[in-house]
């Protein structure tokens, strides 16, 4: 995927505008499938686990959460290695886990390990997410389009918390509701498109690599 974007880098700055964010775009969308279901229906991932388990559903759920900040950090920051900007990358990255490690340290000893979890979330978010779109908006020509990525949020937020309305067990019932509500609702809301879909599938198998200048 990323041998498409680093073609466009930096010769052909739209082109490579357009792989970047169709990649980011792509990775929430199909991401969002597997996390709504987990927010959705913990108990019933984790009794496959053992009942011993059921206790850490919360924790499941905030950990998926935590998939979509990763999905945002983990689709943007390889962006930075095209760009050559590793020292930047390694810095902030160094400074995240430093500060993961005494914020789980002081939440575990404060809150166990749902203030680990949720400790861990808030790491991710403001020390490796938003500085690496910081990072990759600076350094390139490239700027977020939230209007996709929103969409995809706020689909998965309702696809999330209706079922555990309609299903109070979160268990698999919710969990096969929650994606079928979310692929409703992206398709209602305009995140995706029939005939995106159809032009995707015309393409090369690569989704970067397919990007039009």
């Amino acid at each position: 995927m990323y041998s498409g974007i680093d073609s466009h880098w930096p010769s052909r700055p739209k082109a490579f505008e357009n792989a970047c964010q169709r990649c980011f775009e792509t990775v929430l969308l199909v991401g969002g499938i597997p996390i709504v279901a987990m927010v959705a229906g913990p108990y019933f991932f984790m009794g496959l686990l053992g009942h011993r388990l059921l206790v850490g559903a919360p924790v499941l759920r905030i950990l998926a959460v935590m998939c979509f900040v990763k999905a945002v950090s983990s689709t943007i920051g390889p962006v930075l290695y095209i760009v050559k900007a590793q020292k930047q990358v390694l810095r902030f990255i160094t400074a995240a886990l430093m500060v993961k490690t005494a914020v789980a340290a002081v939440m575990a000893y404060l809150y166990g390990f749902m203030g680990t979890a949720a400790g861990a979330l808030a790491v991710d978010i403001f020390c490796v997410a938003v500085p690496s779109i910081y990072l990759v908006q600076s350094l390139t020509s490239y700027r977020v389009r939230w209007g996709v990525p929103l969409k995809v949020l706020g689909s998965a937020a309702v696809a999330s918390f209706v079922p555990i309305l309609l299903v109070p067990q979160q268990g698999l019932a919710a969990a096969v509701l929650a994606p079928v509500i979310y692929i409703s609702l992206v398709f209602a809301g305009g995140a995706v498109r029939i005939a995106d879909l159809l032009l995707l599938l015309k393409r090369e198998p690569s989704v970067l690599a397919a990007v039009d200048a």
